[in-house]
């Protein structure tokens, strides 16, 4: 391993006043390596009178912490500034482009159609996880609806898990490592969903305070209060996301690895307590994150085999992050053959068995291999509550495969004195990366953009073209509108949004009869789509049969006794009718539900006086 600048002078500053465990506990070098050091420096007969006056080093594996004086130091010294400010700039850099992006998908139900996201009690909606919710309420009454503050929070919190990242392995490894590191993390393209996507945002938020939890839990050694700053971050990456509960064992295995088990597994305790707690949430919550995916996504196979979802699963990952060329929000194309599964199953194996084989010859090595695939373990369950592969989920995974990229290149290059040779290889590889992830924040530019992009590389998946059909329908573009939308219904024919969406256009094409067929199909499919119900009344009210539009609305206004639109449709159906208390009343029930309607106001007034 290369020594640092800050080593090197360490080393000659205190050679003759400290002792060569102290120097070794400070700067995290085995006494070994300190020795070759100075054998390289000093004239032979220097170094074989020193080497003679101390016993040969014994070689150990146990971890060795900075002590706090030092580690202020090097966080103030010109190379720490500079390596802060030179991930600061290459963040800004590559995300500047999606600064300004429109929301787009998950964004629309969750924030922008919310209509509690300014209310406290929203927050606590989800009792286990309030801190993303708070968030987002802040910036709302900050901001309002602007999707550019929403979006540098993202920004801002992967610059702090950047900067952590550097810190994190400045202490595990050395600051020239730890800076490759980093900056590949910083420009990584897989990440771009995480970031750049708003909904995305709470992996990079739970990422963040888990690193902040474990530095702070390194350095905790000396320090009360730094260990009182990792339970509390522990805490608020829990209460970011359900990724966290997984994460307490590496606190342990670290410890068991590097550092002194036995005195300090009381420490570790809180760690694992919290899990508990959060994975007991987590298990009750599985019934309605069951719900979603069968009513919101269409997911009727929630059964999975885990012998065929993971192999499928780690290896996509692996190529996302090594080759992030098919980059998409869904990752539909994952029907392989036998022979490709047998494949994708030996490979699983032959990196776990990589993994521990590196247990006795490299506990680094082994340590950040183990994380990779346990930091997904909540998304590979055989319950189906998640995705098989979705790039938002491996933001935490990737720090680990980046690290051991940079951690064997540098083995080799050193090994062989290829040290301009690595530097060449990084520089190449943040360049490209950086390139490859400014081109994929435009594809979240617009709605457009994002679905143009996405259907060219998940062109299984029925959401693609449903979506593909709105595109379409906002260029004017009718029959490739319902075209698509009639793909989105042959690739799932349970899919009552592509019912819905085709129903919409063919009402905009004057097929009425048609349009009310799908309206009726998209309700069979999924009783909660209201706007159906609000469809089929209209088409009613079009063909002056008031009764069976009464009828539609009154059973959606029992069934969605919150909804002001259907409220108000009610109201104006009345209003035609000259139903006028009828109409008042609906048209009051519809500022109860949404005070600020100034239209369904204006109505009011023009009711003539009883």
């Amino acid at each position: 391993m290369s020594l640092t600048h800050f080593q090197k002078k360490h080393i000659q500053k205190n050679i003759k006043r400290l002792t060569l465990e102290e120097i070794s506990a400070t700067i995290q070098l085995s006494q070994a390596e300190i020795l070759s050091y100075l054998k390289r420096i000093w004239r032979k007969e220097k170094y074989d009178q020193f080497a003679a006056q101390i016993k040969p080093p014994e070689i150990s594996h146990k971890f060795t912490f900075p002590q706090n004086l030092e580690l202020g130091k090097r966080l103030r010294d010109s190379f720490t500034i500079s390596s802060i400010f030179l991930l600061a700039v290459l963040v800004f850099v590559t995300y500047f482009n999606s600064i300004n992006n429109v929301f787009l998908s998950d964004d629309l139900l969750g924030i922008v159609q919310n209509k509690q996201i300014g209310n406290l009690s929203n927050i606590f909606s989800s009792p286990f996880y309030p801190l993303r919710p708070f968030i987002l309420f802040v910036i709302y009454h900050l901001f309002g609806l602007t999707p550019a503050y929403f979006r540098l929070v993202n920004i801002f919190f992967h610059l702090g898990s950047t900067v952590l990242v550097y810190f994190l392995f400045c202490l595990l490894s050395n600051r020239r490592l730890a800076l490759f590191t980093a900056c590949i993390f910083a420009v990584h393209p897989v990440l771009v969903e995480s970031i750049t996507w708003i909904s995305g945002g709470g992996y990079v938020q739970y990422t963040f305070f888990f690193l902040l939890s474990f530095v702070s839990f390194l350095l905790s050694r000396r320090s009360f209060k730094l260990y009182s700053l990792s339970i509390v971050s522990y805490i608020a990456s829990l209460m970011s996301s359900p990724m966290t509960v997984v994460l307490s064992p590496f606190y342990g295995l670290f410890e068991l690895l590097f550092g002194d088990i036995k005195n300090s597994w009381r420490k570790l305790i809180p760690y694992l307590v919290l899990s508990v707690i959060w994975g007991i949430g987590n298990l009750a919550g599985i019934g309605s994150r069951l719900h979603n995916f069968q009513t919101l996504h269409y997911v009727t196979n929630t059964q999975l085999n885990p012998f065929l979802t993971v192999p499928v699963a780690i290896t996509n990952y692996l190529q996302l992050i090594f080759f992030p060329v098919n980059l998409t929000l869904y990752h539909s194309e994952l029907m392989y053959g036998f022979s490709q599964l047998m494949v994708m199953a030996v490979l699983l194996m032959i990196y776990l068995l990589i993994t521990f084989a590196f247990i006795k010859k490299d506990k680094l090595a082994f340590f950040w291999m183990l994380f990779f695939p346990l930091s997904l373990a909540v998304t590979l369950t055989p319950f189906g509550i998640a995705w098989i592969v979705a790039e938002r989920y491996v933001y935490a995974g990737t720090i680990a495969v980046v690290f051991l990229f940079c951690y064997f290149i540098e083995k080799i290059t050193n090994k062989y004195r290829l040290r301009a040779a690595s530097i060449v290889i990084f520089v190449i590889v943040i360049f490209t990366f950086m390139v490859r992830t400014i081109i994929r924040n435009n594809d979240w530019k617009t709605e457009d953009n994002l679905w143009l992009a996405t259907v060219k590389t998940s062109p299984s998946d029925p959401k693609s073209h449903n979506n593909m059909g709105d595109v379409y329908g906002r260029q004017g573009d009718l029959q490739r509108s319902a075209e698509e939308f009639q793909t989105a219904i042959k690739l799932n024919p349970k899919y009552a949004d592509a019912y819905h969406n085709l129903g919409n256009t063919y009402v905009k094409m004057g097929k009425l009869k048609e349009a009310m067929v799908l309206y009726q199909k998209a309700l069979h499919n999924n009783p909660n789509i209201w706007q159906s119900y609000q469809a089929i009344a209209y088409l009613y009210y079009q063909k002056k049969e008031f009764v069976s539009a009464e009828a539609t609305l009154k059973k959606a206004t029992s069934l969605f006794p919150d909804n002001s639109q259907l409220a108000a449709g009610l109201g104006y159906l009345y209003l035609e009718e000259k139903k006028f208390d009828l109409a008042k009343k609906y048209f009051l029930k519809t500022l109860e539900i949404d005070p600020t309607n100034q239209e369904i106001r204006q109505a009011l007034i023009s009711i003539p006086n009883q």
